[in-house]
């Protein structure tokens, strides 16, 4: 969709991607109304929604107009100083949003309006720079503001507001309130929940973080991508229950793990880095079936044989190898690593699920060592 020129640029589409999709209905508790109706609650949400989507989006497309370093992308998943820095001035815009819906006092005209010296305080804190030229860029996304000198100063009041739709300013700052109670006040943490616009933080008169579910994990992937974790999830959600892991988005980053019902016990993992999908089978019991790895792709096989690393145990608590014998050769594989299958598409799926239903059938069967 981008050319993703610059770290920022991918960093903004990760984000962009993980935004949550437009409710139908809200579920929104009376505290966070502030005395809205819930149809004009719905509408200042679905408003806000869709101008952090038209922000996110404009960074991916053109960051200099946000004043956003131009590293240029020439590593994959850079893990250096660039991508850090760059990812760093990304967070200083929802960060902003996030800071006028938290220090703002709701007006009678569904304004808010901050004092001068709590700002420059949590622009400080958050790290957001340059706060006068991104809270004038925002003024090309429907804010408006008042009160605000050329350099702003401590004795300013600086009044915020949204003419085309009054109720977005409430919907901000209930999202800013619960997503600071989630944090207990902590501006220093993770404010994922509020970068995604996660309204399910809404629900409840004491918040806390919503469940993540698979859906969560849909949203990060291309369509492609996306059916084929559907092929996965939809057969193993029979056997297993899914917990759904958020590494964070400027990579991308989410993993979801599915316990076996009757013994709890890890039999798959999803993970998603960047655009790429790969999937992790705990195949406990292949000794028991290795004989029909034969039957597999080229490309299966030697993710088996060579994925992974031989087990040391490196933990006291380790539980041992997947032990396995194949065309006369012991493999003792460290249950981390091992069975890692990456670039999976749905030719390639089918024989991962066929490993899976052999190893349930061994578990069903009581053949499952010790765990």
């Amino acid at each position: 969709m981008y050319m993703n020129r610059y770290y920022v640029q991918v960093i903004a589409a990760n984000y962009l991607k993980n935004l949550v999709d437009q409710p139908t209905r809200l579920n929104v508790c009376r505290s966070y109304l502030h005395g809205l109706g819930e149809d004009e609650f719905q509408s200042g949400f679905s408003e806000l929604l869709s101008t952090v989507r038209m922000i996110y989006s404009d960074i991916a497309s053109d960051p200099k107009d946000f004043d956003m370093p131009l590293k240029q992308n020439t590593v994959p998943d850079a893990k250096n100083t660039d991508y850090t820095q760059s990812h760093a001035s990304f967070l200083r815009v929802p960060n902003l949003l996030f800071l006028i819906g938290y220090l703002g006092e709701l007006q009678p005209d569904l304004t808010v309006v901050i004092p001068g010296d709590k700002l420059l305080s949590g622009a400080k804190e958050l790290k957001i720079t340059r706060i006068q030229t991104l809270m004038n860029k925002l003024a090309d996304y429907g804010f408006e503001t008042h009160g605000m000198s050329k350099t702003l100063k401590q004795d300013d009041l600086v009044s915020v507001g949204f003419p085309q739709n009054r109720f977005l300013m409430p919907a901000l700052k209930s999202m800013s309130e619960a997503m600071s109670a989630i944090n207990k006040n902590d501006l220093r943490k993770s404010k994922d929940l509020f970068y995604m616009m996660n309204y399910r933080m809404l629900e409840n008169e004491k918040p806390k973080a919503p469940k993540l579910t698979v859906e969560c994990l849909y949203h990060a992937l291309d369509e492609d991508r996306r059916k084929v974790a559907e092929i996965f999830n939809d057969f193993i959600v029979k056997y297993a229950k899914p917990t759904v892991r958020m590494g964070g988005f400027s990579r991308n980053d989410w993993s979801c793990v599915y316990s076996l019902n009757k013994s709890n016990r890890v039999i798959m993992s999803l993970n998603i880095v960047q655009e790429n999908l790969s999937v992790k089978l705990n195949l406990a019991n292949i000794s028991r079936y290795a004989d029909s790895l034969e039957q597999y792709p080229e490309e299966i096989r030697h993710a088996i044989m060579t994925c992974g690393w031989d087990c040391g145990h490196c933990r006291g608590n380790c539980a041992g190898p997947f032990s396995f014998t194949y065309e006369g050769k012991d493999y003792n594989k460290c249950r981390c690593g091992s069975f890692v299958f990456g670039h999976i598409n749905k030719d390639t799926a089918r024989y991962c699920i066929d490993l899976l239903e052999k190893e349930i059938r061994a578990e069903k069967d009581g053949l499952a060592p010790d765990q």
